[in-house]
């Protein structure tokens, strides 16, 4: 059987970003939005759009 490799973002902690909540939290992907219970992505995947020049 080969090595098994759990992805960064299960293991360790890191900023992520619930997009429904517009909620912040730092955790894994275990650890949810506290408002809705979604896993959220990494905040570093994340792109704020307000604060982009308008095309």
């Amino acid at each position: 059987m080969g090595k098994i490799t759990i992805p960064d973002d299960l293991t360790n902690e890191r900023l992520r970003r619930c997009g429904c909540c517009d909620v912040t939290w730092r955790g894994t992907a275990a650890t949810g939005c506290w408002v809705c219970g979604s896993e959220g992505i990494i905040a570093a995947a994340t792109r704020i759009v307000e604060d982009e020049p308008a095309a």
